[in-house]
């Protein structure tokens, strides 16, 4: 999280002051450990040397119900020290399960949902989910049964607790509870305040991934580099990283016009998402929310969520799934106008901020919150 400059999204964790300390605990990591970041933050890592054959692969994975079982007395053991008010796990596979096994009889607990996980598996394969033995479906059942155990849902998109439904979630389970980012991070500005009409790139700054249409954008940068002699800038690593570079080595027209900038700091992303033409985001979560802050245009498909966010060309440029010369033509369209550009950008921020900033959101958040350690009454009573 250092590397890639997101570690402040542990001290978010205490939403502004609504929680005096937060424990964020890590139960896959690789050592066992524990880190003071500040007054109100700790990180706990159970790592993977609570087993003395950690080290032998095959050993560990044969060994795995005993990893969760001791995650599992670990995890209960904390809960009962601490005594939180809020307990809440991220994903909805194999750690949620043993935080709900860990929070029985002693705190109701959340689960939170940042993705379509049936899309992604669509998109990327079993790589998409925690698998065993390639098959998804262990994965899908834990998340079935998750649902089942915890207290409530926490959808950080509107599309999601429909999908949460469709997985088994009683919808009286599932709210809102949307993402947010710095109001600071709005205002920024742009260096010397020349416009980005100016640059002569457009940027995909992400996981290089098949979930995120990687290869869909290099059909793009191929056909705009064609058309208009535009640069594509590539940031980030991912498991299609190597693939990426094969088909750019290649093809001489993408040889001339990608550069692949690799992994990059995200105020480094902050700075090239601010100074693009455009930012391709065929596909994105907390990276559409960043890419539509930055005050330029996003191009995305209309796929999960996007339209909460980008709902037509005065604020976005959003076509079908998989219609990327479709895309193409709409983006060399606006680029006829660069002033065009400067206007959707701005009129993007302004929505990002209005829906995502953390002064827009956090009372909500709050008040989510709230309503959950209000039910913890039920276990008192007991």
């Amino acid at each position: 999280m250092k590397r890639k400059g997101v570690d402040q999204a542990i001290s978010e964790r205490a939403e502004g002051g609504l929680f005096e300390r937060v424990y964020s605990v890590h139960l896959f990591a690789h050592i066992t450990r524990e880190i003071i970041l500040d007054r109100g933050n700790v990180l706990l890592e159970f790592g993977k040397d609570q087993l003395p054959w950690w080290k032998n692969r095959i050993l560990f994975r044969l060994s795995a119900p005993l990893y969760f079982l001791l995650a599992l007395i670990k995890l209960r053991k904390l809960i009962r020290k601490i005594d939180p008010d809020v307990v809440r796990v991220s994903d909805p596979f194999f750690s949620a399960v043993v935080c709900g096994f860990a929070c029985l009889g002693l705190k109701p607990w959340i689960v939170s949902i940042h993705s379509d996980w049936d899309k992604r598996l669509e998109l990327d394969g079993p790589k998409a989910l925690p698998c065993i033995l390639g098959s998804p479906m262990p994965a899908k059942l834990t998340e079935r049964l998750t649902y089942m155990m915890c207290d409530s849902i926490f959808c950080v998109r509107k599309t999601l607790i429909e999908y949460a439904v469709k997985n088994g979630a009683s919808p009286s389970k599932c709210v809102y509870f949307p993402h947010c980012i710095p109001d600071d991070f709005y205002a920024k500005e742009r260096v010397n305040g020349k416009s980005s009409s100016e640059s002569k790139f457009v940027l995909f700054a992400g996981r290089l991934t098949r979930e995120n249409y990687i290869f869909d954008c290099l059909k793009i940068a191929r056909i705009l580099s064609y058309r208009k002699n535009i640069y594509t800038l590539i940031a980030g690593e991912g498991p299609e990283y190597r693939e990426c570079q094969r088909i750019v080595s290649r093809d001489p027209i993408l040889y001339d016009s990608v550069i692949f900038l690799g992994f990059i700091e995200r105020n480094r992303c902050d700075y090239y998402r601010r100074h693009s033409l455009i930012n391709l985001c065929l596909m994105g979560g907390y990276s559409l929310i960043e890419s539509s802050a930055s005050g330029r245009p996003v191009a995305c498909y209309d796929v999960e969520w996007h339209r909460e966010l980008v709902n037509d060309d005065s604020v976005g440029l959003i076509v079908p799934e998989g219609k990327y010369k479709v895309l193409c033509d709409l983006i060399i369209q606006k680029l006829e106008n660069p002033g065009e550009l400067d206007v959707i950008g701005k009129k993007m921020g302004l929505r990002s901020k209005r829906i995502h900033s953390v002064s827009a959101v956090r009372d909500l958040r709050h008040r989510r919150y709230i309503e959950f350690i209000e039910s913890q009454k039920k276990y008192d009573s007991i």
